[in-house]
């Protein structure tokens, strides 16, 4: 990635910085603009991707990335986000973190670890599996 350039900018009632890149891939010129800002104790980075013959909509996106609302307060349940359910029921491991439609579990619930960790995911497509010739995950 080359850096176009970086500023500070205020986003929600603190500072966060606003970064614009290009990058190449594929043989073709993306952008990239990304506001990173930290509330209290982690991180949160937010990325617009798009191609050199959209860089029209620059302003435009760049105005979305810094509409964007953030509720610190905010209470998800990961589990109410997914559809599909696991047991794991004496294996030792503790929820962690959900990520793009995936559970991570960790032996010690924290991310990052140096200890045993599973992350599952979703898929509702038959797939060759390691000892049946096919099975479905659901």
């Amino acid at each position: 990635m080359t850096l176009i350039d970086k500023q500070t900018v205020d986003f929600a009632k603190s500072k966060g910085t606003f970064i614009r890149l290009t990058q190449q891939a594929n043989g073709i010129t993306y952008f990239k603009q990304i506001l990173v800002f930290g509330p209290k104790k982690n991180t949160v980075l937010l990325n617009r991707i798009y191609p050199e013959t959209s860089k029209n909509i620059e302003a435009e996106i760049k105005a979305s990335l810094l509409s964007t609302t953030y509720n610190e307060s905010q209470t998800d349940s990961p589990l109410d986000a997914i559809k599909f359910s696991i047991n794991l029921e004496g294996s030792g491991f503790k929820f962690a973190k959900y990520m793009t439609g995936s559970l991570i579990y960790t032996a010690d619930g924290q991310i990052p670890t140096d200890k045993r960790s599973l992350i599952v995911g979703n898929s509702d497509s038959t797939i060759p599996c390691m000892f049946w010739s096919n099975c479905r995950i659901l």
